[in-house]
């Protein structure tokens, strides 16, 4: 998981055993592991959680939890502290926090592109997938691909038949 350096979180954990007294050491960023400064608890279940303070998540970089109680197995595992997390770059106006019409817009510029190249137009990916959502048909020895209202002609391609197979002459998905 990622945490926001300097932020207070809970982290949940299971022992599998209720009614325990955990303690839980960590580790900033590979130093040596001490006590959390959090308060931990019981959930219910087996489930615990500590409750991380500022003090726990100060320092950026790996944060490795061990989990100790009498009578049980510890568990350990390890979170990232970054100083900046996804809400932070995704605030709004920034290019990560786009409005609902902005992302149909991508959305719609990447199905225009060029598999080939990359660049607008050509062999695009909105015609290869049309090929296998919309009608396709075959007829005089070329493959009609239509467009979505199954009416006009998105692109053609000639194709190659053999007198000894069954033909597929049209395939139109509902």
């Amino acid at each position: 998981m990622t945490l926001k350096q300097s932020t207070a979180r809970p982290r949940t954990f299971y022992f599998g055993v209720a009614g325990l007294t955990p303690t839980v050491t960590i580790s900033k960023a590979g130093g040596a592991f001490a006590a959390a400064a959090g308060v931990v608890s019981e959930i219910s279940g087996g489930y615990y959680k500590i409750v991380l303070t500022t003090a726990d998540t100060n320092t950026p970089g790996d944060l490795a939890f061990i989990a100790t109680a009498a009578g049980v197995a510890d568990v350990a595992w390890t979170d990232e502290v970054e100083t900046k997390t996804l809400s932070d770059v995704a605030a709004p106006g920034d290019a990560m926090a786009l409005t609902a019409p902005e992302r149909a817009a991508v959305a719609d510029r990447c199905l225009g592109r060029s598999l080939a190249t990359g660049a607008d137009g050509g062999r695009t990916v909105q015609d290869a997938l049309r090929a296998l959502r919309n009608r396709t048909r075959v007829y005089g020895g070329l493959l009609t691909v239509y467009r979505e209202d199954d009416n006009t002609a998105a692109w053609t391609a000639p194709v190659a038949t053999d007198a000894n197979a069954a033909p597929i002459v049209e395939v139109d998905p509902l």
